[in-house]
């Protein structure tokens, strides 16, 4: 016999039932600041939080099918039940799917990164000759962080082929004017995966518990 599915929520039936527009999302967020929320939470006992919570919104959605005169719109509550999902997810451990997906691509990015580096820093290295200042200078490009290393490898890359015969050595090994287009490049890509894990990035559940505390608050005066 199939087990029966556990039936949802309040929350997660307004979740499921209702999609915010990003820019209604972001009104709703702007009320208050991070730093507001972040304050708000900090001696907030989750646990005892999302059950007064729940009995809230489960109370206002009745109220308003029964088209009684609230306050709150149906978005509203889909906000405050967006909260509490993601206060209960943050307790379990969840990560959000586009969060997954976000580090998925970045860590895909840093691969592709990793294996243009060590190309090019070993053709590089080719170059260098007995010359210390050269040596030095791809030393320090090699330790740096991997965006502002591949950047320093272009730098370099561009700085020897103005030079003819270190040109000439380039171009015999691969180093040319499309290798610096992929160091930039990849670069860039680099940097815009790692911007999508961040803005990606679920709350801590500090502030998540502070901005459901300011909203129950505030629908409480």
């Amino acid at each position: 016999m199939a087990r029966k599915e556990k039936p949802l929520t309040v929350a997660r039936r307004l979740v499921k039932s209702t999609k915010l527009t990003a820019l209604l999302r972001d009104a709703f967020a702007s009320l208050w600041t991070d730093a507001q929320c972040e304050a708000a939470g900090r001696n907030v006992k989750s646990n005892e939080l999302l059950t007064r919570a729940n009995k809230w919104l489960a109370q206002a959605d009745k109220s308003l099918r029964a088209g009684e005169d609230v306050a709150w719109s149906r978005h509203r509550l889909t906000w405050i039940a967006e909260l509490i999902v993601a206060l209960e997810d943050a307790r379990a451990g969840v990560v959000a799917s586009e969060v997954v997906a976000a580090r998925k691509a970045r860590d895909a990015q840093l691969e592709l990164a990793k294996e243009l580096k060590l190309r090019v820093t070993r053709r590089l290295a080719l170059l260098v000759g007995g010359n210390e200042t050269r040596g030095a200078a791809l030393k320090i490009a090699q330790g740096e962080e991997m965006q502002r290393s591949l950047r320093a490898l272009a730098t370099l890359l561009r700085d020897w082929r103005g030079e003819a015969r270190l040109r000439l050595l380039a171009e015999e090994c691969g180093l040319d004017d499309g290798t610096l287009e992929q160091l930039e490049d990849c670069a860039q890509a680099l940097s815009e995966a790692s911007g999508h894990v961040v803005r990606g990035a679920q709350p801590s559940e500090q502030q998540l518990a502070g901005r459901l505390l300011r909203e129950l608050d505030a629908h409480h005066r």
